[in-house]
């Protein structure tokens, strides 16, 4: 069976997995070329590793930071989006009621 998608829908899609891969590479280039306020890679400390060991324990401790920021937000504007296509509907709906 085929799925059929609208054209917005679609769009929507490819938004979606846009956005998942500006996060991963967003989280990546933090890995790297981390700064002192890093949303994904806690801050690093000199205690007992190398910066290098640091960064990837941190990375580890902070993976569902990572997944949670792509993954979550997707279904939420997903919902919003159908919600806001249902009350547009609606409203012009009551619109054309009114012209008969």
């Amino acid at each position: 069976m085929r799925l059929r998608l609208s054209g917005w829908e679609r769009v929507g899609v490819i938004l979606s997995a846009l956005w998942i891969v500006f996060i991963l590479s967003f989280a990546v280039y933090e890995l790297h070329f981390g700064s002192r306020h890093m949303l994904f890679i806690g801050p690093v400390t000199f205690e007992s590793f190398t910066i290098y060991q640091d960064k990837i324990e941190w990375s580890r401790i902070l993976l569902g930071r990572v997944v949670a920021t792509a993954v979550l937000p997707i279904p939420f504007f997903w919902l919003v989006a159908h919600g806001l296509v249902h009350v547009f509907r609606w409203v012009s709906k009551g619109f054309k009621n009114d012209r008969t």
